[in-house]
């Protein structure tokens, strides 16, 4: 039996084996197909980026003319990197200072809360008459949410002022964020504070995060998108009321600038909100897919698109059947959203929705996530490979550790492990890239995991960055054939090949590969029935450079097949050619 097309279906896991075409496998770990052949994953670094100062829970990429800045929050801070330097942006907050009282430490009470945590560094400015003059940083220890003291000795305590400090902010892994770029300004939300901007853009000052401006007071929202010159936010909360149900938006942006008003109850402007309430299910996220916004309940679907004034926008159901898993499930494509969802993985292109992984891997997928820990689930577009990774913990994770890897353009589908990932974000990495060519690539021809003039398309490196939690890490996927440093294991494996009559016995003696890369461990198996375990016979190494074929001998009338490898290698497999010989029938 020859096998010409070893990528042509990727991993079928939820048929029976000797059900699929030869050209498909059973199982794989750290494989994707790719071109037609199957091929090992390329791991990732942590180099490109340097240490973050926080762990990252969510990362966001901003360009700038020629410079992109990758922006990267932990649940209390915000920092900002060009790659080299990290820069603090988190917000501030100004209070005016109501009383000081002398003694050492000097105590000092604020006329509202000011939101310092203990041991932050202070900024005092205007106080006038004290002695010693406290004018300048401090470290604050916090006594009260009003009250903090400085380690100075006063003698005579002086009035007025005013003390700056960090605002920090209360996200969680958990919950996570939702962000984006919104007429050129960034923009964050973590469900938890106001949500905020970073404008201007200033990475050398640096500038700070601030409340996204005219936002409305003591209102937040679990996801926040932008559509077309208008804010979305979804499942708002209103005075510590919550309503799941809820889509409020914001009046018209003018160009280059945040929404002036999100006022529902002025007639002069566009801003309203609306309850979904059709069905119980809550909303999770949203996202623009040609010029319908769509909405992602967990139990629906729903559109919201442009109709102008009065109502400004009309909203309709999409679907009953199915919503998306979690927030950050929703993959923008260019054939619409690719929505990792409650029991499928849907596309949905604006007007219909259908599986994409149905009698594909679909079981496999959904009996694997951490019945637990689903909410930590996300979806992330690699468009240079036309790629969707759909990022889940496995059964036992509390973080995403897996991710089933779906090839939008040919409809195949791999699999490959995750570092514990937070969140993964598609961005220009490396700006100052121009071509991969000879001349400028510094790689040995072995080490090198780039293919030769691999940029020449396109001046600016794309790539998945991820945020590493766990190990305070930006991790650069898609970047050598390790996993940072450490040998990744990663196989593809076919079960249950038949050829012919599935009731003769057949000799098997000899296996031909058609591989590129390697060296790699060849494992062949049989079995006399389909309900019996495969025997396997012992790995055999090969070495596409120097070999074109191992041998088998071995009996059965099942055959199976796996290519491993634990090294820092690249292998690609082409084909397959296993020529059985029957020797008896029954």
């Amino acid at each position: 039996m020859i096998v010409r097309n070893a990528g042509r279906f990727g991993i079928l896991q939820d048929l029976k084996p000797w059900e699929l075409p030869p050209e498909a496998w059973t199982a794989g770990q750290n494989v994707r197909p790719v071109d037609g052949a199957m091929e090992k994953f390329l791991g990732y670094s942590t180099s490109g980026l340097g240490t973050p100062t926080v762990a990252p829970i969510h990362v966001l990429p901003y360009r700038d003319n020629t410079v992109t800045y990758w922006i990267y929050a932990g649940t209390n801070d915000v920092y900002v990197t060009d790659g080299t330097t990290h820069k603090k942006i988190t917000r501030q907050q100004t209070t005016n200072i109501a009383t000081i009282t002398t003694g050492n430490p000097t105590t000092i009470d604020t006329s509202s809360a000011h939101n310092i945590t203990d041991g932050d560094t202070v900024t005092i400015a205007g106080v006038a008459g004290n002695t010693p003059d406290i004018n300048g940083t401090h470290t604050a220890t916090v006594t009260d949410s009003d009250t903090f003291t400085i380690p100075v000795n006063t003698t005579v305590a002086g009035s007025g002022g005013t003390v700056t400090a960090d605002y920090e902010y209360s996200a969680t892994e958990t919950e996570n964020l939702t962000s984006f770029v919104f007429n050129g300004i960034p923009i964050l939300n973590n469900a938890v504070d106001d949500p905020q901007q970073w404008s201007p853009v200033d990475f050398a000052t640096p500038g700070l995060l601030s409340d996204l401006a005219n936002w409305p007071a003591s209102t937040t929202c679990k996801a926040l998108r932008g559509f077309k010159q208008f804010l979305v936010a979804m499942n708002v909360t209103k005075s510590s009321v919550q309503y799941p149900r809820m889509v409020k938006w914001s009046t018209a942006a003018a160009a280059n600038a945040v929404p002036t008003s999100w006022d529902e109850t002025d007639a002069t402007n566009d801003a309203g909100e609306i309850e979904l309430s059709d069905s119980t299910g809550v909303i999770l996220d949203g996202g623009t897919v040609g010029e319908v916004f769509a909405i992602y309940k967990d139990d629906s679907i729903w559109g919201m698109q442009f109709i102008g004034a009065p109502l400004i926008f009309r909203f309709y159901k999409v679907s009953s059947h199915v919503g998306a898993l979690s927030k950050r499930c929703i993959a923008d494509t260019p054939l619409g959203h690719i929505v990792f969802a409650t029991d499928d993985v849907i596309l949905f292109n604006g007007s219909s929705v259908q599986s994409v992984l149905d009698g594909k891997s679909r079981r496999a997928l959904y009996s694997s996530i951490d019945a637990e820990n689903y909410r930590m689930c996300y979806a992330v577009t690699d468009l240079q490979r036309s790629e969707v990774w759909c990022c889940y913990p496995n059964t036992g994770s509390s973080r995403c550790d897996r991710a089933m890897v779906y090839n939008y353009t040919n409809g195949t589908v791999g699999w490959r492990d995750l570092p514990n990932t937070q969140d993964i974000t598609f961005g220009i990495f490396d700006p100052g890239a121009t071509t991969d060519d000879w001349n400028s690539d510094s790689a040995s021809w072995d080490s090198d995991s780039q293919p030769w003039n691999a940029q020449l398309f396109n001046a600016s490196q794309r790539k998945l960055v991820g945020a590493g939690t766990t190990d305070t890490r930006l991790q650069i996927f898609n970047d050598t054939y390790t996993e940072d440093g450490t040998n990744m294991t990663s196989f593809a494996e076919r079960t249950g090949i038949v050829e012919g009559d599935l009731t003769a016995v057949k000799y098997l003696d000899t296996v031909y590969l058609m591989m590129s890369g390697g060296p790699v461990q060849v494992e062949i198996g049989a079995q006399m029935d389909t309900d019996e375990p495969v025997t396997w016979l012992t790995p055999v190494t090969f070495d596409p450079i120097t070999d074109s074929k191992i041998d088998a001998r071995i009996s059965g009338r099942l055959f199976a097949i796996r290519i491993k490898s634990t090294a820092d290698v690249e292998w690609r497999l082409y084909g397959y050619n296993m020529p059985m010989i029957p020797v008896a029938q029954r």
